[in-house]
Order: C-alpha cells, then sequence, then structure tokens
C-alpha cells in the first residue's frame, strides 16, 4: 500500500471506477457518500488524501473541504460534475490541491494522486527538517516555545501576536496578503474581520520596532500585505 485514500463521493458507480483503478495503483481506498458524516470519517481513518465530489447530502463538498483544511493540510482532489470556471475557482480557493471534472480519465486521476501525494510528502519533510529557532538580528523566535527574545530579552507577544510574527518568519522577506494571514491565524468561522490582522501587526511593531512608525522588521507594501524584512 502506498497510500491511504478517503473517496467521498455520492455516485456509487463514480466510487467504484475510482476504487478499481487506484486499488490497481497500490491504494487503500475507503469511501464513503454524504457530507454530513464525512469529517468523522476523515477523523476515524485518517487518510493520506481525500478526493471528494461537489454535490453531496447534508454537507456539500466545498464546505467539507473548507472545514477539513482548519486542521489538516493532507491533499484534497475535487471530482466532480461541476466543471464551471467559477466552481474549479471556488474549490482552489477554499484550499483544495487540484480539480478534476467528470467524465474523467481513471488513469489520469491516478496519476494526480500520485502527484499530489508526492508533493505533500516533500514538504511533510522539509517542515521536519525546518529548525525551530529563527534569528533575524536582534530578534530570537522560538517556535516550539513560542518565544520571543530580542537582543536576549523575553518579549511578551499574545497568542495571534506570536501567530502572526511566525508565519512572517517561516517565508521571510514573502508578501503575505491581509487576507491569507487572517485565513490562517483566525480562520473563516471566526466572527473578527481582516482588519483584526492590521490592529494585531501595530500593536506588535510597537513591541519590536525602535521606530513603530518607521518599522525595519514589518514592513507594509502597499496595496499588497505585510512581511517580515530581514536586510
Amino acid at each position: 500500500m502506498i497510500g491511504k485514500v478517503l473517496l467521498i463521493d455520492s455516485e456509487a458507480e463514480s466510487r467504484d471506477l475510482v476504487t478499481i483503478y487506484l486499488t490497481r495503483e497500490g491504494f487503500l481506498v475507503v469511501t464513503h457518500g454524504e457530507g454530513t458524516t464525512a469529517l468523522d470519517i476523515f477523523d476515524k481513518i485518517r487518510p493520506d488524501l481525500v478526493i471528494l465530489e461537489v454535490n453531496l447530502s447534508g454537507l456539500d463538498g466545498y464546505e467539507v473541504c473548507r472545514r477539513l483544511r482548519y486542521n489538516t493540510q493532507v491533499p484534497i482532489i475535487f471530482l466532480s460534475h461541476r466543471s464551471d470556471l467559477t466552481d474549479i475557482v471556488l474549490g482552489l480557493g477554499l484550499g483544495a490541491n487540484d480539480y478534476v471534472a467528470k467524465p474523467f480519465n481513471p488513469v489520469e486521476l491516478a496519476a494526480r494522486v500520485r502527484a499530489q501525494l508526492l508533493r505533500y510528502k516533500t514538504l511533510c519533510e522539509q517542515s521536519v527538517t525546518k529548525p525551530s529557532i529563527l534569528r533575524f538580528n536582534d530578534l530570537e523566535i522560538d517556535i516550539n516555545a513560542r518565544e520571543l527574545k530580542q537582543n536576549n530579552s523575553r518579549i511578551d507577544l499574545s497568542a495571534k501576536e506570536f501567530d502572526l510574527l511566525a508565519e512572517l518568519a517561516s517565508c521571510p522577506n514573502k508578501v503575505f496578503t491581509i487576507e491569507e494571514l487572517f485565513e490562517k491565524i483566525w480562520g473563516y468561522d471566526n466572527d473578527a474581520d481582516c482588519r483584526t490582522v492590521t490592529v494585531h501587526l501595530g500593536k506588535l511593531r510597537k513591541k519590536i520596532e525602535q521606530d513603530p512608525s518607521s518599522p525595519h522588521y514589518i514592513v507594509n507594501v502597499r496595496g499588497v500585505g505585510y512581511k517580515l524584512k530581514t536586510n
């Protein structure tokens, strides 16, 4: 077995076809036919990849994808009759890794499954080797201990302030949009809105910047978002 796949599809014929081809490729396939209990099935079997139809009873596939993305980064592939560009854009925007329209070529689907699993495995291996302590000039961020030091002195941060700093520090000099930061730190189900990102970054600046009005570390890229500047 080279991977465990959870297939959530209301069509028995589609489930059978996918199962046959992926099983031939060495995958263990677990099937499920509706959306309401899909999350429970996921938690029970902990698959390596999810194939998801949009048209499901109870929760539709979009909602299942959205909820899965709160707790896992396993690859998600939509396999659906809904193949308009708006459907594809929505599915990918909710966090899916790929979108395959029905009718589909099962050989191509199997190849896409293998590609997504390989990419996910590579990302997991990279995260394991990523250092837990990040240093940028006079800043020292201990990801595991959730501590920040500046010039060897500890700086107290709220949970969200640390989460924001850690997210920016995960890809220094990369520009994160406000919406991207809000989704990653607060999630879509939170009652707050994207303005809270700006508020928390302002508080963070006051704690680590010598001159918050002219920041050295947390820099605003006008019209785009924020980045942690390291040079």
